[in-house]
């Protein structure tokens, strides 16, 4: 007996979904952040998001067309549907695929990091010091916030020179 997987799998290669596609014959493509959205209103067992959407490469974060902006919706307010899905983030922009990551991890989203066609890490490997060091940075440069909130005013520790 064998058992269906839902995936979904965002990529803006058509080479790539062919590939996705011939490993998961199951496996919902999608090509834009839009097409993204409206299947993530169903449930799924694995989400693959690629960041660099459009035929470009490393493209900013902010933008409305990039894998950043699933990510902004899947965190803008709880999607209960998805808590038991794992979200790949396949990726070969590092510094997105890192902020994806922090940002669904955030949420209390399950997420792995694996950049399309690299190998499969061995068991127990650890990722380089420099990756976690820069997550950790972003998190504090980058917090999440949610519509409504307030920003948070900081106090600006006193001047060591008395003025």
């Amino acid at each position: 007996m064998s058992i269906h997987r839902r995936i979904l799998f965002l990529d803006d290669d058509p080479a790539r979904g062919l590939r996705f596609k011939g490993d998961n014959p199951e496996a919902v493509c999608v090509e834009t952040v839009a097409d993204c959205v409206r299947a993530l209103g169903e449930p799924w067992d694995e989400v693959h998001l690629d960041h660099d959407l459009g035929g470009e490469q490393f493209v900013d974060h902010e933008r409305d067309d990039c894998g950043m902006a699933v990510v902004r919706w899947l965190c803008e307010q709880p999607r209960p549907h998805l808590r038991p899905s794992v979200f790949v983030i396949h990726t070969h922009n590092p510094g997105a695929a890192v902020a994806m990551a922090f940002q669904l991890r955030s949420m209390g989203y399950n997420v792995q990091e694996h950049p399309f066609g690299a190998p499969s890490p061995r068991q127990g490997a650890r990722r380089p010091a420099w990756i976690s060091g820069f997550g950790d940075l972003l998190a504090r440069i980058l917090p999440m916030r949610r519509p409504g909130d307030r920003p948070v005013k900081r106090k600006r520790p006193p001047r060591r020179d008395g003025l």
